[in-house]
């Protein structure tokens, strides 16, 4: 987003030159950034916006494909793990598939994201503890 002092350069040059063109070469940007800027002054001398930078915008994102039961499912994948070794547990990439196979249309990154998640909150984590036995009661050799 420009300041109001680009905002104002872009259409001083715009009125001087007349085109959208010679006017993004000149400042380095985009030509639709050119007109974008150019269409909200003149909409605001017009009387059809109140101001040229909104302060609250909003962006409008499309709905979320990982919905609250297919969320359910992965964590509960990802629990019925937590009680086999390790090498047979599920990864994301079989979830994504068993999610494919249920009938869910659902992207990889979208499980993948999930399951990264899901095992920073609850995942077990590997744990030290720093051990200080007295002096003369314990000691340890590196042979190699």
């Amino acid at each position: 987003m420009k300041t109001m002092a680009d905002i104002r350069r872009i259409v001083d040059l715009y009125e001087l030159r007349k085109s959208h063109k010679k006017v993004a070469r000149e400042l380095n940007i985009f030509k639709n950034t050119v007109k974008k800027y150019v269409r909200h002054v003149k909409d605001v001398q017009e009387g059809k916006a109140d101001e040229i930078l909104p302060k609250d915008r909003k962006i409008d994102q499309p709905s979320r494909v990982l919905k609250d039961p297919v969320r359910q499912k992965i964590h509960q994948y990802l629990e019925s793990n937590l009680g086999h070794p390790r090498k047979q547990r599920l990864t994301a990439k079989r979830i994504w598939e068993l999610l494919i196979q249920d009938g869910h249309k659902i992207g990889y990154t979208s499980v993948k994201d999930e399951v990264v998640r899901w095992k920073r909150t609850n995942a077990p984590r590997e744990v030290f503890i720093l051990q200080e036995p007295r002096v003369g009661q314990r000691a340890e050799f590196d042979w190699g």
